[in-house]
């Protein structure tokens, strides 16, 4: 095994020389950037060849991470030289089954860099982190930032200015905070922010003056950017005390953990959501739907919420993690009040405090129960793999599998649950695009991602300065939150054409559903395969499925914003 600093290293340098040669319109900025900061972390490494100049290895990276969708790895074996890496990807591909990656490959480096036309160069001004400087620490390269600001020079879009709506910045955010007024507004007042002020510090106290963003590409500048980082922070703004049982709890979950210690952490859970080990539950997850469905047909009507797009993650996270499906009764009345504690409108009271430090403690106490019995008598699930890694493992605590346990359960399924029933909305709601997906079930996978762009169950993420950050021509001051407003990146007009309209068969959908960077969502093939099958089979199965909108109940939340009710019949 080659020791990870020296292979990082060498596909460092090889990397810096693909971004100084390559032609700039091949691959936009963003792309490159991305795929090696993810690349050192999927990386397997298997052997250095014997010239300094020629490292042969196998690697494969997620296609998701890039937001692409594809087959999910690269070629894999790849001939790295100190030119071009990507042409190297390319050139060096083997085997019939790398075409349709070969094919993809090729068609993204024909996209544009943002801003730019085809064949014009981006200038320095565009882009504060092109090129970076190499600088060789010792361990792995790093790339110091260049003395240009981030972000790029704003520009005009084709979204016009809402005479209905406020102007003035802060009080547009009042009103896409304002979770009992927004919901027939919410995409309106995101368009109204991005063409007054897309990227606007806050002079809100309640939120803590945060920047917030609301361009496709600013969106993936801050999820990128190393210098603003998550952390426990975020938990503390929630309210109450930040050292009780919920606070210390929600800390040890790896989406308030800055690296390196959440890079060691989401490795060991990486081994729980591999492509393989996540596909392995399609034939569960059809025949539990099937059922769901036979169930309910003869009624000629159901919540879909309650009776159909709840129920399908719930029994899929509780089969990955090994939580009996009998036990959740009894644990959902806990998973409910932690959601309610992550609503950041959410005024904490003594007795809400009461609550929610019970419902974490009732859930730490439950899982401490299965870890114990998984010690004792193993079985193929996550907190079976977690447990035996801590053999190995002195950093990984029982309060870490704890932690990680929960937050898997309360993001595996009320998430995935939203994503559900917003994409049978939208479908509803645009009968053309329902019509086609009937007739053409292939479209699935595509339509996945538009039904995620279009409307996402987590609607923003926030990150923290560690430094001073230059960022259009302002600084972004150590300690300044940034709030990513990812439903409104997904509406970008200068990312996607007419962003407001459903279009199954849109090209390059790289959304923000599932974030980006290090913080990218570990569950999203998961969330991917259960959107896929029951929405395709509902699509199949009840061609004349309908709505009521206007019997259709919001969750009064942003952060985790989804259906409460969604009556539907047939």
């Amino acid at each position: 095994m080659v020791p990870r600093f020296h292979v990082g290293n060498a596909l460092a340098h090889s990397f810096h020389d693909a971004r100084r040669f390559m032609p700039e319109n091949h691959w936009s900025r963003e792309k490159i950037d991305l795929a090696f900061e993810y690349m050192l972390i999927t990386v397997t490494y298997t052997r250095c060849g014997s010239s300094n100049q020629n490292l042969s290895c196998s690697w494969r990276i997620d296609l998701h991470i890039l937001n692409l969708q594809a087959p999910r790895r690269l070629p894999q074996h790849c001939c790295l030289h100190n030119s071009s890496i990507f042409d190297h990807c390319i050139l060096n591909a083997t085997g019939p089954s790398d075409k349709a990656i070969n094919d993809k490959f090729e068609r993204l480096r024909e996209i544009k860099s943002p801003g730019t036309s085809v064949g014009q160069s981006s200038t320095p001004q565009q882009s504060s982190d092109w090129p970076r400087q190499a600088t060789n620490t010792g361990r792995r390269l790093e790339f110091g930032r260049a003395p240009q600001t981030m972000g790029r020079v704003m520009k005009s879009t084709s979204i016009p200015i809402f005479e209905d709506l406020p102007t003035e910045p802060d009080t547009i955010v009042e009103c896409i905070f304002d979770t009992s007024a927004n919901q027939s507004n919410l995409v309106r007042l995101y368009h109204q922010l991005r063409n007054v002020a897309p990227v606007h510090q806050s002079a809100l106290e309640r939120l803590g003056q945060p920047w917030i963003v609301t361009r496709h590409e600013d969106a993936a500048l801050v999820a990128r950017e190393k210098n603003l980082i998550k952390d426990g922070r975020l938990v503390d703004q929630l309210g109450g005390d930040p050292n009780g049982p919920f606070s210390s709890m929600m800390k040890r979950m790896l989406n308030f953990i800055p690296a390196p210690r959440h890079t060691r952490l989401r490795q060991l859970v990486n081994n729980g959501f591999t492509l393989r080990s996540i596909e392995r539950l399609r034939p569960k997850a059809r025949k539990l739907i099937d059922q769901l469905l036979d169930e309910h047909l003869p009624n000629g009507s159901m919540d879909l919420v309650r009776d159909y797009s709840y129920r399908i993650p719930l029994a899929m996270i509780c089969d990955l993690l090994g939580v009996p499906i009998g036990d959740t009764p009894k644990i959902e009345a806990w998973s409910g009040q932690i959601l309610e504690s992550v609503d950041e409108a959410r005024l904490v009271t003594d007795d809400f405090e009461k609550r929610r430090n019970h419902a974490v403690l009732g859930f730490s106490e439950y899982f401490q129960s299965l870890i114990n019995m998984r010690r004792a008598h193993p079985r193929d699930d996550l907190i079976s793999r977690l447990v035996e890694l801590q053999r190995s493992a002195d950093d990984l605590s029982d309060q870490d599998i704890i932690a990680t346990s929960i937050l898997m359960f309360q993001a595996g399924h009320d998430t995935t649950s939203s994503l559900i029933s917003k994409g049978v909305l939208a479908l509803l709601l645009h009968p053309d695009q329902f019509s086609k997906l009937r007739q053409n079930p292939e479209l699935i996978s595509n339509a996945t991602e538009e039904l995620l762009r279009y409307d996402t169950s987590v609607q923003l993420s926030i990150n923290y300065a560690i430094s001073d950050i230059p960022y259009h021509d302002r600084v972004i001051r150590e300690g300044e939150s940034v709030i990513i407003l990812r439903g409104a990146a997904n509406r970008d007009p200068e990312r996607f054409p007419d962003p407001d309209r459903l279009d199954i068969e849109r090209p390059d959908i790289d959304h923000h559903s599932f974030g980006l960077g290090a913080h990218f969502c570990l569950g999203a093939s998961l969330a991917r395969l259960e959107i896929q099958e029951a929405v395709g089979a509902l699509v199949r199965r009840i061609p004349n499925l309908q709505v009521d909108y206007h019997e259709v109940r919001h969750r009064p939340s942003l952060h985790l914003h989804g259906l409460a009710s969604m009556p539907v019949h047939w």
